[in-house]
């Protein structure tokens, strides 16, 4: 029976050796899997710092290309505002121009107007010094005609002479 016993404790022993040496390789596994684990912990605290300082950076762009955003819009709103000056000036050169273009026109209809005015006077004129030099031969003619038959005709000279003058002077 003590044999028994004997072989029984040892079996029992040998058993409890076989369990600790399984428990000591799942502790050992356990370990390395921990190992891993805080290895993996580790370089994921890393990637996250990585991400965040990244995430930071990423924030400051965002910043200045928005700051860069607002100035560029601002500048365009500038020159918005210079364009609809320069156009509200160039509408109003081209009024003014408009304005010169009609008084041009008008005043060459005037100057024609003028011109055809000036040479029906040359013409009136050119009728009238004529008419004076029929008249200053028909005088002289009649200079020579004894003095009564005279006065008749200088007197209707004088009033054609007159009557043609006043056909020559402009109003």
């Amino acid at each position: 029976e003590f044999s028994e016993k004997l072989v029984s404790a040892q079996y029992q022993l040998q058993q409890k050796q076989e369990k600790a040496k399984n428990s000591e390789a799942k502790l050992q596994q356990i370990q390395t899997e921990l190992e891993n684990t805080k290895s993996q912990r580790d370089e994921f605290s890393e990637k996250l710092v990585s991400a965040q300082s990244q995430l930071q950076q990423n924030q400051e762009n965002t910043k200045n290309s928005e700051a860069k955003l607002q100035q560029i819009q601002t500048e365009l709103d500038k020159y918005c505002s210079e364009l609809h000056d320069a156009r509200e000036e160039l509408e109003i050169t081209q009024f003014q121009l408009d304005e010169v273009q009609a008084e041009l026109e008008q005043s060459q209809s005037n100057y024609f107007k003028y011109q055809e005015e000036l040479n029906t006077s040359q013409s009136q004129l050119q009728q009238t010094q004529t008419e004076l030099e029929k008249t200053k031969l028909k005088l002289e003619n009649q200079e020579k005609i004894p003095p009564n038959q005279n006065t008749k005709n200088y007197a209707a000279h004088l009033k054609n002479l007159a009557k043609i003058i006043a056909e020559t002077i402009p109003d």
